[in-house]
């Protein structure tokens, strides 16, 4: 085994640091395209929560939400609590705070009427 130099080690160390933040930062720009790639609802990625506060950020995490549901005959758009925007575009719920999917899901769901 070859011993690693204190420079050595702390020039791969920058190199790692730099690509973890670098990494998603990439990644979210190649799922960026129109309607192709994104949250897995068609295309539209809803999962941005960086405008939440902590407590409405685990208020989704606790109710399940996710992006796209897998549950059938169950998505946000069928749910009572679901609040719809424009055509192309992330809608609103009156339980979770937040960019929310017609097409994702969440254990509040509650079928409309």
């Amino acid at each position: 085994m070859t011993k690693l130099s204190r420079r050595a080690f702390l020039e791969r160390a920058a190199l790692l640091g730099a690509a973890a933040v670098a990494g998603p930062a990439l990644l979210a720009a190649c799922n960026s395209g129109g309607d192709e790639g994104g949250g897995g609802g068609g295309g539209l990625d809803c999962t941005d929560t960086s405008g939440l506060t902590p407590q409405e950020a685990q208020m989704r995490t606790s109710l399940n939400y996710v992006d796209a549901s897998t549950t059938a005959g169950q998505t946000c758009e069928n749910c009572t609590l679901y609040t719809a925007a424009n055509a192309g575009e992330c809608g609103g719920c009156t339980v979770i705070q937040g960019p929310i999917n017609p097409n994702g899901w969440c254990s509040s769901w509650a079928a409309a009427t």
